[in-house]
């Protein structure tokens, strides 16, 4: 019987000091990536508009970030200063960082009201679901296939503000990570038909991440002047909630009771006019129930059964569909302050353990 591929590795950077600092470092280490991730990102924000029928260059794409970059700096100074620091030592325009960082959001606003590919499948379950009593969140990242050798793990030792440990890419702000009070957050990407110049998910999930307890974390995100729409999970030692935005509304989501699910469709009511449907061959809705079913079958549930549980749901996009591949998993534990990542799909024996 042949062996099973080995683990992709999973670069993790160890970052310390002021933001801008860490953010120099993390420039300068990954310079030739982080040009590669934003060439490719700039590149498949204008092929995008382009299958829509919007004509854009690169030069033109570039110049409308003057807006975004003005709210990033309006929202968090901390973060700015560190999307200043990976800019310069990655010798990078701001403007096309943000583009590499905020790729969907910035797609949303090129072409409003069409949604994209994409399939993201996120899970939070409370302590009366798993065998240590304990609160779990974890999911799937899928993203077009070119982000797939970007991946990366992240963690930041600021000088003032919590210690965080995220899943991200080369030049990017944290995507899904855990900080040292115990909070996780992570997201999944829903279309709006209100996006606009503003602040970027990835900056409100490293804002959110720099928060000391949970309804902070929550108003980091409530309160900002997004750019678009995604569904955010974010989770303590006892809770968890489910926020589903809009550039300019927000609702938490009821739960569907002690594990939840979400994918890739808005289930609000308050927010069912801004919302633009899923692509079908998505399969939203049967993806969020098919991740609950897996969990429930698995309950009471370890680390191993929610794993087990997103290879389930992760190698259906593996080979890609539509260039999406799940190119990162995880599960976290906040009140352990530790995660378990995979660089590429889910699969048995490919999962890294991260601990703050």
């Amino acid at each position: 019987m042949a062996r099973p591929a080995p683990a992709p590795e999973l670069t993790c950077l160890e970052l310390r000091g002021k933001p801008y600092a860490m953010g120099l470092a993390h420039g300068e280490e990954l310079r030739p990536a982080i040009q590669q991730l934003c060439e490719e990102r700039v590149d498949l924000t204008i092929a995008w508009a382009a299958r829509r029928g919007r004509q854009l260059c690169a030069d033109e794409l570039l110049g409308a970030m003057e807006p975004f970059l003005v709210a990033h700096q309006r929202y968090a100074p901390a973060v700015w200063d560190e999307l200043e620091g990976i800019a310069a030592g990655a010798a990078v325009s701001l403007e096309a960082l943000l583009i590499g960082n905020g790729y969907t959001d910035i797609r949303d606003t090129t072409v409003y009201g069409v949604a994209a590919p994409g399939h993201c499948t996120t899970f939070s379950a409370l302590g009366e679901a798993t065998a240590d009593g304990e609160v779990y969140v974890g999911q799937t990242w899928d993203m077009d296939l070119a982000m797939l050798p970007h991946v990366i793990a992240c963690r930041r030792r600021p000088t003032d503000g919590p210690e965080t440990l995220a899943v991200t890419t080369a030049g990017c702000l944290s995507l899904i990570g855990v900080n040292e009070h115990g909070l996780a957050v992570g997201n999944s990407n829903v279309t709006p038909r209100d996006a606009r110049p503003g602040v970027m998910y990835l900056a409100l999930i490293h804002q959110a991440l720099a928060q000391a307890d949970l309804a902070a974390a929550t108003g980091a995100i409530a309160e900002a002047e997004r750019a678009s729409g995604h569904h955010y999970y974010l989770a303590d030692a006892r809770n968890a909630v489910h926020l589903e935005v809009t550039a300019t509304r927000v609702a938490e989501l009821p739960r569907d009771g002690v594990c939840h699910t979400q994918s890739n469709d808005y289930r609000h009511p308050s927010l069912a006019d801004l919302a633009v449907p899923p692509l079908p061959g998505g399969r939203s809705v049967e993806r969020r129930c098919r991740l609950a079913e897996e969990l429930a079958a698995r309950g009471p549930l370890t680390v191993e059964a929610m794993q087990a549980s997103l290879e389930a749901e992760g190698v259906r996009v593996d080979p890609p569909v539509d260039r999406v591949v799940s190119c990162a998993a995880a599960v976290l534990h906040p009140a352990g302050r530790r995660m378990w990542v995979t660089h590429g799909p889910p699969r048995p024996g490919h999962w890294h353990g991260l601990a703050l």
